[in-house]
């Protein structure tokens, strides 16, 4: 899965690959992995994920929820919020 959105008019890109579970977050250009493999799948089971954190200053949080029968092979819900707002709203892998 791949979002895009601004934030504090600065480009940022969600990434999360299907597979591994590993995400990242890229801000103009710097990258910086969010959550590694072992932390990714130590959560296997669970149907929402939200991580928030700070950029540039604004609040963001991104929300993934995943169906509960065979989870990991269906497409997932993604909400991204800045600054308590939605921004953007995805289904996908």
């Amino acid at each position: 899965m791949r979002l895009t959105f601004q934030v504090g008019g600065s480009a940022v890109t969600y990434r999360r690959s299907w597979w591994t579970g590993v995400d990242s977050i890229e801000v103009e250009g710097e990258e910086s992995q969010l959550t590694g493999f072992w932390a990714a799948n130590r959560s296997a089971f669970d149907l929402e994920r939200e991580q928030t954190g700070l950029m540039r200053g604004t609040p963001v949080t991104i929300r993934a929820r995943r169906p509960r029968w065979v989870g990991g092979l269906r497409p997932h819900d993604y909400t991204v919020l800045v600054d308590g707002r939605v921004v953007l709203t995805r289904h996908g892998y």
